[in-house]
């Protein structure tokens, strides 16, 4: 497998929002349909009553959220990570682009106004803000060979 470019490495953050969200969406679902079961109502328990204990279910369901949680973790901990190292970066206008874009996953257009400049502007910056992340960090994205 070949070493990530540094722009397909800070891309990562997109796919992680999109991962964290998904996992915190099903965790809720988790912890809706644990409210549910754990009703005592006669409705509740003759949903559940089909086959399994309702103990069993809610055991169940919690362990599933205990994952979700420890991957939402691990999720966070990369974000953290390419976050930390995007703040490394010696020029500010750099850390700006680069945070603003991965990290905040903002639009090229909302960059450029927000920061006041063209958007021909942003580009540049951004080739330059990589150059310079991939000399920072040049372990990550050289290959050994």
């Amino acid at each position: 497998m070949r070493p990530l470019t540094p722009k397909e490495y800070l891309m990562q953050i997109y796919d992680l929002n999109k991962e964290i969200n998904s996992k915190l969406s099903e965790r809720q679902e988790i912890m809706s349909t644990l409210v549910k079961s754990t009703d005592t109502s006669r409705e509740s328990i003759r949903t559940l009553d089909v086959g399994r204990p309702t103990e069993d279910v809610v055991i169940r369901l919690m362990r599933y959220n205990d994952q979700a949680n420890e991957y939402i973790d691990e999720l966070a901990d990369l974000k953290i990570q390419i976050a930390e190292e995007i703040m490394q970066l010696e020029n500010n206008n750099h850390r700006m682009v680069l945070r603003e874009r991965y990290i905040k996953c903002k639009k090229w257009e909302e960059v450029a106004v927000e920061q006041e400049y063209d958007l021909r502007w942003i580009y540049r910056l951004h080739g330059n803000a990589l150059k310079e992340f991939r000399g920072k960090f040049p372990s990550k994205f050289n290959s050994p060979c």
